[in-house]
C-alpha cells in the first residue's frame, strides 16, 4: 500500500525485499567455518543453529529498512503533492486569483446551517472584512470552494454572541457558552455567498453590537 501511494513499481520492491533476503541466508552460510575432522559433528550443529538464530534479525533488519525507505518515498510524494496545491493558492500583487482544487462536503445553499471546518470550508478560508474592538476580533470569513460565508469572533467573554447575516434578515449565530472558548475562535454555521451582501456582527454581554462593513465576496 505504501508502495502504490509513493508511486513506486511493487515489482521493484519484491525485487529488492527477495535479494535482501538472498544476501541475508548468504550471510548466515558464511558465517559456518569448516570443522575439523575430530569437531565435524559439534561444529555442524553450532554451525546450523547460530545461521538460523542470525536469520530472523537479519530478516528484522530487512523489513526495517525496506518499510522506513517505502515510508521516506511516500513523506517526499506528500511533500510534493501538499506543495503543488499550495502553488495554486492566491498570491498578494499578482492580479489574479485562481481556486485551489480541493474536495469540500458542500457548495452554496448546501452548505447553509453547516459547520464550515466539518465540511472542509476552512481550509480555503480568507477575512473577507473584520472589525477589531480591543482585544476582541470579528470576522466575515469566506471560502471560494464553498461559496459560502460565516461569522467569528476571537478574546469573548461567556456569553457574547457572534453572527454572520444578510440584508433580507438571514442568519447565523454562534453564542461563547464556556470560559474554555473565550481565547479560542467561535464561529457561526454558513450562509452562501450568493444570498447578497453580508456582514459578520460582535453582540457582548456589556457593550453595543459591532459588525463589519456589509460585504459582497
Amino acid at each position: 500500500m505504501l508502495g502504490q501511494f509513493a508511486g513506486e513499481p511493487l515489482g521493484r520492491l519484491v525485487a529488492l525485499w527477495e535479494q535482501a533476503e538472498a544476501s541475508a541466508r548468504d550471510a548466515g552460510s558464511a558465517n559456518c567455518a569448516v570443522p575439523s575432522k575430530e569437531s565435524a559433528g559439534r561444529a555442524t550443529e553450532t554451525c546450523s543453529s547460530g545461521a538460523s538464530a542470525a536469520r530472523p534479525a537479519a530478516t528484522g533488519w530487512i523489513r526495517l529498512t525496506v518499510i522506513v525507505t517505502v515510508m521516506v518515498i511516500a513523506a517526499a510524494w506528500t511533500g510534493v503533492v501538499v506543495f503543488r496545491v499550495l502553488d495554486t493558492t492566491p498570491r498578494a500583487g499578482t492580479g489574479t486569483s485562481r481556486q485551489v482544487p480541493l474536495t469540500v462536503g458542500c457548495r452554496g445553499v448546501r452548505c447553509e446551517g453547516l459547520e464550515a471546518s466539518a465540511m472542509a470550508c476552512d481550509v480555503d478560508a480568507a477575512s473577507y472584512a473584520d472589525k477589531q474592538i480591543g482585544l476582541s476580533h470579528v470576522e466575515l470569513r469566506t471560502s471560494r470552494n464553498c461559496a459560502s460565508a460565516w461569522g467569528r469572533v476571537s478574546y469573548s467573554s461567556v456569553g457574547d454572541r457572534v453572527t454572520v447575516e444578510d440584508r433580507a434578515g438571514r442568519a447565523e449565530t454562534a453564542t461563547v457558552i464556556n470560559r474554555g472558548s473565550t481565547d479560542r475562535y467561535v464561529a457561526t454555521h454558513m450562509l452562501a455567498m450568493s444570498s447578497g451582501p453580508l456582514r459578520a456582527c460582535w453582540e457582548p454581554v456589556e457593550g453595543g453590537r459591532q459588525c463589519t462593513p456589509w460585504a459582497r465576496p
